[in-house]
């Protein structure tokens, strides 16, 4: 479960959101965008949470290096 906390206050209506991870560490052919469903939201506006299946893929790779601070795109 990954808990990522959105800089700009966006609105939780959305049932999934895209993730863009901008420099892919490991190469992927499907490219550096996935959408995931909202695991749950909390009262702070800007966190919410997304449950990820570990895959042998390079955006999956990628995205369970990332550490806090690490910047990815968030589209809703």
């Amino acid at each position: 479960i990954y808990t990522l906390s959105l800089h700009d206050a966006l609105p939780i209506s959305w049932q999934y959101v895209w993730i863009e991870i901008p420099e892919l560490k490991y190469p992927d052919p499907k490219g550096n965008r996935r959408a995931f469903t909202i695991l749950n939201t909390k009262k702070d506006d800007d966190m919410i949470e997304i449950v990820v299946r570990k895959r042998e893929s390079g955006y999956i790779t990628t995205l369970c290096a990332l550490i806090p601070g690490d910047e990815v795109r968030v589209h809703g």
